[in-house]
């Protein structure tokens, strides 16, 4: 186990609201997300995986949108 790379670690902060009480404390369980994505970026298991370039996605024969790089402005800004 102790071999596996390392994610991006947990943060744990306390939610605290004036003028309203809970039963349980309030926490917020988050990463940061630009080192999640620095570490999908440098990660070579997912280099084969991710690509950039706009594509076209035909369903039944109709456009599917998807993601950003199935949009029409993707394939704008690559004009």
């Amino acid at each position: 186990m102790e071999s596996l790379p390392q994610g991006t670690p947990w943060h744990c902060t306390e939610i605290a609201l004036s003028g309203y009480t809970s039963v349980h404390p309030i926490y917020l369980i988050w990463r940061d997300g630009l080192e999640v994505i620095k570490m999908i970026f440098s990660n070579p298991i997912f280099a084969k995986m991710m690509t950039y370039d706009p594509h076209v996605v035909s369903v039944d024969g109709q456009r599917e949108y998807g993601e950003f790089f199935s949009s029409k402005y993707a394939w704008a800004l690559q004009v």
